[in-house]
């Protein structure tokens, strides 16, 4: 069976794509489609639900859907996570008679999503029963507008602040892409969308329910296997959807990964494998611009966004998130910290240091090569590093690229942890190459 659930941020178009999948599925296909809406079902709650109906009553002094709004919406977090989690648990029985159903199903959800990600979520327990398409707008200003001129009509006692309120009160459209099986971008005009939707219906048997299909490699299931399904997706999804990305790919973190258990295992050397190198290899470049200098940081804050909201069990061991919060901020001048809380927590977890010194070396494992016969890989390495920094023109690029390159020169050890310091003498003679390679430029 065919289930498509229609979701996406407010304002991107869901219920235009819906009118043009119901349009095209009449007309082009013989497949039967039951269509389903979950806002005219939270509808028939206010108007029949007479156990709804009370407890509006006896929470909001009401229980037209309009007041409700205006009072969930006007800055009362508290209201509208309570209204939430009382429709949620209404919506999950929902949820679970369209899993169990024989039917083809194309439904509207607008908080799919936030039902997917909820404590306990029963939508999460069987989403892998539908297939999700997200709706969404690159052109947050050109969204914005067409919600505030849409409420004048559906709304018209709602404010500006009451807008805001809703907006706020939905995932960003990152976590929605990231999570969906397919992503529809509603930035062209009408005639844009009305063909990708009929291409969309006429390749209707590909969006059968599959798995989730990443690029990063997780065969090495002991290094996954405590952390969500959700986190990898958006962080996958957010790498390989940014285009300016050469050399920090999903590639690189599974190099990374790949050496831990193709070389450092094998080597016999001891390694801890926990949440924290885990999270810090995932999130160490999740914000990635040449142009900024902020990188790093911005890179802890998604992390911590992340988890807090995906997986809400895991930030609470705050101990797991600061090494992880630590090892990333290492990574702006590759040394291990000695301020008193960085030292605290290696006493308390005494493998947390030579952990981070792993972690450090495993993010400038390219220098030590992946063919041992080839320096094909390095060569990329440094092509992609150039095509990252295409901005700045090549009399300034090339001089500063030897200076950082001869900055690994000039450390003692390039390498801290104790498998890479056997590959010391490679490294050094690898990036020595990149030195002269980059100077030859530089004499062009």
């Amino acid at each position: 069976m065919i289930k498509l659930i229609i979701t996406g941020t407010i304002g991107s178009g869901k219920s235009t794509v819906m009118k043009m999948i119901k349009e095209c599925v009449e007309k082009d296909t013989q497949i039967k489609f039951e269509y389903i809406d979950f806002d005219q079902i939270v509808n028939d709650f206010y108007d029949t639900n007479s156990d709804f109906k009370q407890f509006l009553i006896n929470t909001f002094g009401t229980s037209v859907k309009s007041e409700v709004s205006s009072i969930v919406f006007g800055n009362n977090p508290e209201k509208l996570e309570e209204l939430n989690f009382v429709v949620g648990d209404m919506l999950n029985q929902y949820f679970i008679n369209l899993a169990n159903s024989n039917a083809n199903l194309i439904i509207e959800v607008p908080y799919y999503f936030e039902m997917l990600l909820a404590p306990n979520s029963i939508v999460s327990a069987v989403s892998k029963n539908f297939t999700s398409i997200c709706i969404s707008m690159e052109d947050e200003e050109k969204r914005i507008k067409r919600i505030l001129e849409r409420s004048k009509i559906t709304h018209p006692h709602f404010t500006d602040e009451n807008i805001q309120t809703i907006i706020k009160s939905q995932l960003p459209s990152l976590i929605k892409e990231s999570l969906a099986d397919i992503v529809i971008f509603n930035d062209g005009d009408e005639e844009d969308l009305q063909i990708y939707v009929a291409e969309l219906i006429n390749n209707l048997s590909r969006y059968c329910i599959d798995e989730y299909q990443y690029e990063i490699d997780l065969n090495n299931q002991l290094l996954f296997s405590r952390i969500n399904e959700n986190v990898l997706k958006i962080v996958d999804y957010k790498i390989r959807s940014e285009e300016h990305r050469m050399y920090h790919t999903v590639a690189h973190l599974n190099n990374m990964i790949n050496h831990i258990f193709y070389d450092v295992y094998p080597s016999g050397v001891s390694v801890t494998l926990n949440e924290s190198l885990v999270l810090a290899i995932l999130f160490h470049d999740i914000v990635y611009d040449p142009k900024l200098n902020s990188n790093e940081l911005e890179s802890i804050e998604f992390m911590k966004n992340i988890v807090k909201l995906v997986q809400p069990d895991l930030f609470e061991q705050s101990d797991i998130i600061e090494m992880a919060e630590i090892m990333i901020r290492s990574t702006i001048d590759h040394t291990v910290p000695n301020d008193s809380r960085s030292l605290e927590l290696n006493e308390q977890y005494p493998y947390f240091f030579n952990q981070l010194k792993l972690f450090l070396d495993l993010d400038l494992c390219v220098f030590v090569g992946i063919d041992r016969n080839s320096n094909r890989d390095l060569l990329c390495y440094d092509d992609d590093i150039r095509l990252e920094y295409n901005h700045v023109i090549d009399e300034l690029y090339y001089p500063a690229r030897v200076k950082v390159l001869e900055n690994f020169l000039a450390k003692e050890k390039i390498f801290m942890s104790e498998y890479f310091l056997e590959h010391e003498l490679i490294a050094r003679e690898h990036i020595q190459m990149l030195i002269e390679r980059n100077k030859k430029k530089v004499e062009k």
